[in-house]
């Protein structure tokens, strides 16, 4: 039996319902059904009553969920306990990285922690925003760097605040309203097109909310997939963007100018992100490492003009 197949009974049977359940596992719905009854066709019993308007447990789906987590809990801890009788550490934990925040954030935080911690060994998985919470449920990580936003579908995760950062506007070189300005206000910015980020879904809803709190909705959008091609919309449509400060120095420069805008007050709370139920205790002593280093040494956002 596949146990990743597993895992995603163990899902549904919390959530009890198709369409949610696919979602936040990241497959298509057709594919979680077909796993399901692969699950049924195998054991010979029916573990879930379907009906056009709801989804329930059977009986025998009751039993199978509580054995199916023991196995769960007996496999995870099976292949940490042989990674670490192997590798003569202590333990380890999986991290996964925003890929454009390595060198702002992960690069000295790691550095730091393996400085304190040599007996602990980090497993490094690079990661897009959207995928992080996948990584999680399917346990490929145990805890990822996320900015704290709307995650609610998400019960089984839970956020630690380990510092915060201010948002800034991000423009192209060639906008001429905007090239040679000293400072920014929200006023200056009425006329322009913005230019969102569809795996930013999470901050997107924060952007508009406090935009408008300045009595102003951006009337002239677009969007792009991922931040790796936020740079090149943003000087093709010579619109702007507002971002998290970092990516000033994560995403390319050339052609791309990054300025505070003086009266837009949205601060973003750094997390790191772990499931409520995650057992290694590691984790938990990394998450406080990292937060009292962030303490010690806030990034500090620059003004980045061409």
């Amino acid at each position: 039996m596949d146990i990743d197949y597993i895992r995603e009974f163990i899902h549904l049977a919390k959530k009890l319902n198709f369409a949610q359940t696919a979602e936040e596992m990241f497959i298509t719905q057709s594919s979680l059904s077909r796993h399901i009854i692969k699950i049924e066709l195998e054991l010979g019993v029916d573990l879930l009553y379907r009906s056009p308007h709801r989804v329930i447990l059977t009986e025998s789906g009751k039993q199978a969920l509580t054995h199916f987590e023991q196995i769960i809990n007996t496999y995870e801890k099976m292949l940490y306990e042989l990674e670490i009788s192997f590798s003569g550490l202590n333990g380890s934990i999986k991290i996964g990285m925003l890929y454009y925040a390595i060198d702002i954030y992960y690069a000295p935080m790691l550095n730091h922690y393996k400085k304190h911690h040599p007996d602990i060994k980090l497993r490094l998985f690079s990661y897009q925003p959207s995928s992080v919470i996948r990584g999680l449920i399917d346990k490929t990580i145990e805890v990822g760097l996320l900015f704290k936003g709307n995650y609610e579908q998400y019960e089984n995760v839970e956020f630690h605040t380990i510092s915060q950062e201010k948002t800034v506007l991000m423009y192209s070189e060639d906008n001429l309203k905007l090239k040679g300005k000293s400072s920014i206000r929200v006023n200056d910015l009425r006329d322009e097109i913005f230019v969102f980020v569809e795996d930013f879904s999470w901050m997107n809803p924060q952007v508009l909310s406090c935009l408008k709190s300045k009595n102003f909705i951006p009337q002239n959008t677009v969007t792009t997939e991922q931040v790796d091609t936020l740079p090149l919309d943003i000087m093709e449509t010579n619109g702007v963007s507002i971002v998290n400060a970092h990516l000033a120095s994560g995403l390319p420069k050339k052609g791309i100018c990054y300025m505070e805008i003086e009266d837009f007050d949205l601060i973003l709370d750094i997390c790191l992100v772990t499931l409520k139920d995650m057992s290694n205790s590691f984790v938990n002593d990394y998450i406080e490492h990292t937060k009292k280093y962030l303490q010690l040494n806030p990034y500090k956002f620059t003004n980045c003009r061409e």
